[in-house]
This record gives structure tokens, sequence and C-alpha cells, in this order.
């Protein structure tokens, strides 16, 4: 009669543990990549948008990495927020118009470009404050 308890004991945590499973990292499509000095400390960093094939919007995964003076690199941001999924409602729904282009970085800034059916726009950010920061934004559309 002890046993019962411990038995049903062990048979609860061997259920509710052995359901856990390890998320894989599902952004396995790189997209671009990217190098420039993004703080001034004269080394080449790196911006890498890499993709979520499998998700049905194809969502964009943004990392900023530091390249450290001991050699390799440091992960520093990333966002799944900055660049909208390339199929916003799903691949059988309609598409916004407003895709993905391309990053660059120019003097430290990153320039994230999206395209418009006819113009397009960017987003600029700086690392300022010990943080990415936007510092501008411009779109240029026609009729």
């Amino acid at each position: 009669m002890k046993k019962l308890p411990l038995l049903l004991f062990l048979l609860i945590y061997v259920t509710v543990f052995s359901q856990t499973k390890i998320k894989k990292d599902t952004y396995t499509f790189l997209v671009t990549e990217v190098s420039g000095d993004l703080n001034n400390d004269n080394l080449i960093d790196k911006v890498i948008v890499t993709q979520d094939t499998i998700n049905r919007n194809s969502p964009y995964k943004l990392q900023i990495v530091f390249a450290q003076p001991t050699g390799g690199f440091k992960l520093i941001a990333t966002s799944t927020k900055i660049i909208a999924p390339q199929f916003p409602n799903g691949r059988d729904g309609y598409r916004t118009g407003d895709g993905f282009m391309d990053i660059t970085i120019n003097q430290g800034v990153i320039n994230v470009n999206f395209g418009l059916l006819r113009g397009h726009f960017e987003h600029k950010f700086r690392f300022q404050n010990r943080n990415f920061e936007l510092i501008g934004f411009s779109s240029i559309s026609s009729d």
C-alpha cells in the first residue's frame, strides 16, 4: 500500500516531463549578411537576416553581432519584429506589397530597406546609448 503513492507520483512525474521538448530554431534560411563597423571599435561587425521557411508566414529574424577583440562574435540584438513576414496572412493570402529588400551599413548606420509596389521606405538604426535606436525613416511613393 505504501508503494502506491510513490508509484503514482513517479507516473505523473514521468508523464509531465517526458512531453518537454527543446524548441529548435527554425530560422535556418540565410537571406543576407552584411558587414561593417557598427560601434566604432575598428572591428568588422555583422548584421544577419534569416528566414523561417517552415512557418506559413515566412517571418524574418534580424541579428546583430559585434566582433570581439579576442576573436569570434557576440550577439548584441535580435528581433523578429523589425522586418514584416513575407506572407503576413499565410502563403495562400494576399501580399501587402511592402516586401523586405536589403540591408546596408553606411558609416555605422544600419539601413533596412523595403520595397513597395510603387516606391520604397527605409529605417535607419545606430548603436548609441548602449542600444540600437531608430534614428531615421524615409519613404518614397508614387501614384
